[in-house]
């Protein structure tokens, strides 16, 4: 075949190929371009209209399935922020924790995600994690996420319920935080006015706990100890009464609440009403036997007795009953421990009406065992070793569980001549499992020296030395100690300290 033949013959297949698809589907494609023509002259599209709503109707749910399918990724978040906040708020902690790993899978690194992973870690109890994410989103010493600062300072209120200088700062810093974010937060208000209360800031304290007392009538209790700590007795009557009422409905409410009980009974003393607030906490006594509402009854026996003069026989003779009421509910009370020093410590202008007043107390026959206490106390600061004990062995008989009692008959054993060393140490022992005083670890510690257990006194003077760091007689002693035991250094570290502090004396 030439040349020409071959052109000539693509040309004719080119006519009949003019999609350049080949020979078969060429004829193909005009083949379903008229059956499309044909099919649609032929339908009948009246019927085809009036169907057309319910295809409409049928096809919205697909349509908004594959949109959802489309959502945007804060959408989600958001949605996952309500469901998982919302777990948390009726406590189910499962499920918060689940929303909350989802908006972390999602890389949603916000601000309330993360403290809600953080409350979920605690609900979960794994407190150490959940302390250190708050910890991340409030630091200590600048500002941060208010929510997470307020539940750090909550939490530490928790941990330490009695403040502390340090602890007070710490609070104080966070609180403020969350007041920064959030000043209509009255629990953060109400706790930084407790703050700045114990801080001895009464000027700032005082309208943060009016603000809150007005939404929460609890809060007029510690509103009414700081008017009546201001002077100012007639708004803190009238704080006390709105306190009481509000308690003792909850106390009546509900007999096994010890904490609404306490509260109602301080109210009454606020008022000064102390027969009454006795009658409340010794009618919760009877139902059970708490000890915080033993604590407290000792608060109101303090209380009354700081308000009992001592100045005439018949006033210290109420003192004492009522130290001796306080010793019996509480005998590690460390304010009953200063009051019963106080008193056997007279000035020689209160010496003589003093004595007469308890030898008085011992002679008709109805003396607490404070009075012997007291006596025998007075008596070992005077070097009277023998009166000492004749009068806290008095003590002991009557009042056998006071650490007090036995701490101070202890000495008097170890002091007189001869020593009675072994019934001394016991009783030091046995106050020291009744009391952690540091007073019982100081006369443990003589005590032992003179018994030759140098480790076991060195061991007790060092904890007595944590709350008097500068008491001249521990400081030679341990001396003497650490002298025996080969420890130069130590002893001499010691003997420097006996110095200052005998310098310091004069």
């Amino acid at each position: 075949m030439t040349n020409d033949d071959r052109d000539r013959k693509l040309d004719a297949e080119e006519l009949d190929d003019p999609l350049g698809v080949g020979p078969g589907i060429g004829r193909l494609v005009p083949c379903l371009w008229f059956f499309a023509l044909d099919w649609l002259y032929s339908r009948c599209w009246g019927s085809l209209f009036a169907s057309l709503p319910g295809l409409v109707l049928g096809g919205i749910p697909l349509v908004l399935l594959v949109l959802g399918r489309q959502t945007p990724v804060q959408e989600r978040v958001d949605q996952y922020q309500a469901v998982a906040q919302a777990a948390l708020a009726r406590g189910d902690r499962a499920a918060a924790e689940v929303y909350f790993r989802r908006l972390a899978a999602l890389r949603d690194g916000s601000l309330p995600t993360r403290y809600g992973s953080a409350l979920a870690a605690f609900l979960q109890g794994d407190e150490a994690r959940a302390r250190s994410m708050m910890r991340s989103l409030a630091p200590e010493h600048t500002g941060g996420y208010a929510d997470a600062h307020l539940w750090l300072a909550k939490d530490l209120f928790r941990q330490q319920p009695r403040l502390t200088p340090q602890t007070a700062t710490v609070l104080e810093h966070h609180l403020r935080q969350a007041l920064a974010g959030n000043r209509n937060d009255e629990e953060a208000a109400s706790l930084l006015g407790v703050v700045l209360w114990f801080r001895g800031d009464a000027h700032g304290a005082l309208p943060l706990l009016e603000r809150t007392a007005r939404q929460s009538p609890e809060w007029q209790l510690p509103l009414a100890v700081l008017y009546q700590a201001r002077g100012d007795s007639a708004a803190a009557q009238q704080a006390a009464k709105q306190a009481s009422a509000h308690f003792r409905t909850a106390a009546e409410f509900d007999p096994a609440a010890w904490q609404a009980r306490v509260s109602w009974a301080q109210s009454e003393a606020v008022m000064k009403n102390f027969a009454e607030a006795e009658r409340i906490l010794q009618a919760g006594l009877a139902k059970e036997n708490s000890e915080p509402l033993h604590q407290a009854l000792a608060g109101v026996y303090l209380a009354w007795c700081a308000l009992t003069s001592a100045q005439t026989p018949e006033g210290l003779a109420t003192r004492l009953e009522l130290l001796n009421r306080a010793l019996l509910h509480a005998p590690q009370h460390p304010h009953v421990l200063t009051l019963l020093a106080d008193l056997s410590s007279w000035d020689d202008a209160g010496a003589d009406m003093a004595q007469t007043a308890l030898h008085e107390a011992l002679a008709s026959g109805t003396a607490p065992a404070t009075v012997h206490l007291v006596l025998g106390t007075r008596a070992l600061r005077q070097g009277d070793w023998e009166r000492a004990q004749t009068h806290l062995e008095l003590a002991c008989e009557r009042a056998p569980d006071m650490p007090i009692v036995l701490n101070n008959l202890a000495w008097a054993l170890a002091q007189r001549d001869p020593p009675e060393l072994d019934r001394a140490c016991e009783l030091a022992l046995a106050a020291k499992k009744l009391s952690d005083h540091p007073e019982i670890s100081d006369t443990l510690g003589m005590i032992l020296a003179r018994q030759g257990k140098y480790r076991a006194a060195i061991t007790e003077l060092e904890t007595a030395l944590r709350a008097f760091p500068n008491r001249l007689s521990i400081h030679r002693q341990l001396a003497e100690l650490y002298d025996q035991l080969d420890h130069a250094e130590l002893a001499e570290a010691h003997r420097r300290r006996a110095r200052a502090a005998g310098a310091d004396a004069k």
